[in-house]
């Protein structure tokens, strides 16, 4: 459930449905999930097929570099479209902190191996708590636990400090646009 592209594609849909008719919410959600989870998503499967990756997680390091330059690409021409059909606002925000998540994360990975799950999540409750405020907090608070679960599984704690820091920074200077959109 905490895969990355079940985070965006949920985090797309509340913040569509939040700031437009629903059947313009429909519309934004639809495009948004297509370019900035299917589409990405579908790329690394039809590899994995190939046999060019590994898995769909992307665990090897020196593989990440195509698929996270797609997602980047795909999340950029979905940005494009909002922007272009004039889509409210906190949801082309909320596409553009995407982007920059995935930049800043593209480049740490060249170096040190990254986790997507957790540089997504983290940013998802950054960018939530900053448009909808404090309140939302409890409904993520089993996310700590994930660094518990990298120990049990022999993945090391020290990296799992650093990504969840990291996305926050990415995240959370572009939630800012979010939150600075959603009060207009």
């Amino acid at each position: 459930m905490a895969a990355p592209a079940n985070v965006v594609a949920a985090l797309l849909v509340v913040m569509a449905v939040s700031t437009a008719p629903p059947a313009d919410a429909l519309r934004w959600a639809v495009i948004s999930i297509l370019f900035a989870s299917v589409l990405p998503m579908a790329y690394v499967i039809a590899q994995v097929r190939r046999r060019r990756v590994t898995d769909r997680h992307v665990r090897i390091r020196v593989q990440r570099r195509l698929p996270m330059l797609i997602a980047i690409a795909s999340t950029v021409a979905g940005l494009a479209l909002l922007t272009g059909f004039g889509a409210p606002r906190p949801l082309v925000a909320l596409a553009a902190a995407g982007v920059a998540g995935l930049v800043v994360t593209a480049v740490i990975t060249e170096f040190w191996k990254v986790s997507m799950h957790a540089a997504v999540v983290g940013g998802a409750v950054t960018i939530v708590v900053i448009v909808f405020g404090i309140s939302w907090l409890p409904f993520f608070a089993r996310r700590p636990l994930g660094g518990r679960g990298r120990r049990r599984r022999g993945r090391g704690l020290c990296r799992g400090r650093l990504r969840v820091p990291t996305a926050q920074i990415a995240e959370g200077f572009n939630g800012r646009l979010c939150s600075v959109a959603a009060r207009r």
